[in-house]
């Protein structure tokens, strides 16, 4: 059977991976992705391309073949984390997914392929005692130890991505009912719950807040030359944790903590997920596997089956 290019005598020729990249980011454009997935999608895309360039591999994506990319993906392991080499391989089934729609190549190379395994780390989870050190930190009256406790808190009790958090505008706070909504994944809003140690904290901060030169601005979080952006969200949570004599804490911490902090107290996987915003189970509890024993253990202690023997 003829194709449509055969048909009026056009000779469809193979092109390469980089020429192939801004129609594939006009693509990812277009379907509305998150920016820092299309940069995520680009980078992988051109890492790509210098590998099989430095590897004298064909240039073409009509003649790569699954050999060449698990080469590349044995590159990559070399000389980059495990987790990396696993964000890079999803980025990539994209776009050879896209190619084949678009009818750049029959068939998906990348078909067969299996993802390359991360091994699990233990993530850091901050404890209470290290917590209450860093709210120590912001202990005063001046407007930054304000911002910073509150800050702070809104991390520690809503385990919001820092785009999110810091991303909040003032009209996405509601004290009276404890709420903020916050912008997540997948280009949309939901709503996180705040406990009144946040909610009084939030306050103070609102207070103080009025009498910045920025007042009128709409984002919730000011800085003394404009908004608090997501790296000056990263510098604040280091200087406390420095003032605290604390290591490894960063702001993706405070999201592994909630994670464990709800999971602890009793939260079902459905409560979690929605409080914290994730889409699948399985991304929630990757979250909380570091102490997931340690909860097993105190789990026990209060089911045990040998103590039930014995109680009346």
């Amino acid at each position: 059977m003829q194709t449509p290019a055969e048909t009026v005598g056009v000779e469809v020729a193979g092109v390469t991976v980089e020429a192939l990249t801004p129609s594939w980011q006009r693509a990812l454009r277009a379907s509305n992705r998150a920016q820092k997935t299309q940069d995520t999608y680009i980078d992988s895309l051109n890492d790509l391309t210098r590998y099989l360039s430095r590897a004298g591999m064909p240039q073409r994506i009509d003649s790569l073949s699954r050999e060449h990319l698990e080469a590349y993906i044995a590159d990559l392991l070399d000389r980059a984390r495990p987790a990396t080499a696993s964000v890079r391989f999803r980025a990539l089934q994209q776009f050879f997914r896209w190619a084949v729609e678009d009818g750049e190549i029959t068939s998906n190379p990348m078909g067969r392929m299996v993802r390359p395994i991360v091994p699990e780390t233990d993530k850091r989870i901050l404890s209470q005692d290290e917590l209450r050190a860093l709210l120590r930190t912001t202990d005063g009256n001046e407007f930054e130890h304000r911002r910073d406790k509150a800050l702070l808190l809104l991390m520690i009790d809503t385990g919001a991505r820092l785009s999110g958090v810091a991303g909040v505008a003032l009209d996405d706070v509601d004290l009276d009912l404890g709420i903020v909504r916050i912008f997540g994944k997948g280009r949309r809003h939901y709503l996180a719950s705040m406990g009144s140690t946040t909610v009084k904290a939030l306050d103070r901060y609102l207070r103080i807040r009025r009498g910045h030169r920025l007042a009128g601005r709409p984002e919730l979080w000011l800085a003394r030359k404009g908004p608090l952006t997501g790296s000056g969200i990263v510098q604040v949570v280091r200087r406390r944790a420095r003032d605290a004599a604390l290591k490894g804490v960063h702001p993706h911490a405070f999201r592994h903590t909630f994670a464990h902090a709800m999971k602890s107290a009793g939260a079902s996987d459905e409560d979690v997920m929605a409080l914290g915003d994730w889409r699948s189970k399985d991304a929630m509890q990757g979250y909380g596997r570091t102490l997931r024993a340690e909860r097993a253990l105190v789990t026990h202690k209060r089911l045990s089956p040998a103590d039930t023997l014995t109680q009346p």
